[in-house]
């Protein structure tokens, strides 16, 4: 019960936060907005992870990690991760939302297919899961190509930019494993989000021309979306040190359900029948997968 909550407060987190990207990318830019947002989750982390009282900087083998390959991992792991959740922003800001959180939502199954060249062996349930999932992806783009064809649309740059960020986020996750398994989980998030900052801010620096300025109509919006993506991903952090682990990432898979259900209620989306069978068949896939990682 206690994994079903975290990976409830991830979904609902990443979900809410995802849905409010779509506003602050088209008014400051994606990569703008991003850097705001990665920014205040790296430091919400970092608070936690240097906080005297916590003794976590010693639990978490700080001194390893930084001399060891873990970094080169989390180095890895932020890049891959910035790079997706930039083509994630791109691509919500441009439209829409319903085509692009299902499409990024299987990522999973991009972690599990990076894995069989190095020895992973998949069984009849993770081949399920992978087939849904990735099956349920080309199915919905074609069938949004189809119906946007009709109403004289064209959504092949959304979904372009969402299958770039499946893939990155997808090797994102298989990269801060492999930092997780060698320093613990806390350092393998940390590196990733710092890493990721550092590149944000290294990118803006050498493109653009001048500063970085928060529209005074999205600054509060900005501040709850920082907050939600930060608290989605504490969520999952501290269901990760925890038994109900593959609970929680079941529930927190359903992050895209909160994305498509904003925007069907809120932008007033359409959504056909054929759209929501698609959906469906993606969330199952990735459900299957997060039952059942692999060993």
């Amino acid at each position: 019960m206690e994994g079903a909550l975290w990976g409830l407060g991830a979904a609902f987190g990443f979900g809410t936060g995802d849905f409010i990207a779509r506003f602050t990318s088209r008014r400051m830019g994606a990569e703008a907005s991003l850097l705001v947002v990665v920014a205040l989750g790296f430091l919400g982390l970092s608070l936690w992870l240097f906080w005297p009282g916590a003794d976590l900087l010693q639990k978490s083998d700080f001194r390893g990690w930084l001399t060891g390959p873990g970094l080169w991992w989390s180095i890895a792991s932020g890049v891959a991760n910035v790079f997706g959740l930039l083509c994630l922003y791109k691509a919500l800001a441009r439209g829409p939302v319903s085509l692009a959180a299902p499409i990024v939502a299987g990522y999973p199954a991009v972690v599990l297919v990076c894995l069989v060249p190095f020895g992973f062996v998949p069984g009849p349930i993770h081949l399920g899961g992978i087939v849904a999932t990735l099956g349920g992806v080309i199915v919905l783009s074609r069938i949004s190509e189809g119906e946007a064809e009709q109403q004289r649309q064209s959504p092949a740059a959304t979904i372009r930019l969402s299958l770039y960020s499946m893939c990155s986020i997808g090797l994102g996750v298989l990269f801060s494993q492999e930092a997780s398994e060698l320093h613990g989980t806390l350092l393998s998030v940390w590196g990733m989000r710092g890493f990721g900052t550092l590149l944000l801010f290294l990118w803006l620096c050498l493109h653009l021309r001048q500063g970085v300025s928060v529209p005074a109509g999205i600054r509060v919006a900005l501040g709850v979306q920082a907050f939600l993506e930060a608290g989605g991903s504490l969520c999952l952090l501290i269901s990760s040190m925890g038994e109900g682990r593959p609970l929680a990432a079941v529930f927190a898979s359903t992050f895209a359900v909160v994305v498509v259900l904003l925007g069907w209620l809120v932008l007033r989306e359409r959504i056909s029948p054929a759209q929501w069978l698609a959906m469906a068949v993606i969330l199952g896939g990735v459900m299957i997968l997060s039952v059942a990682p692999p060993m």
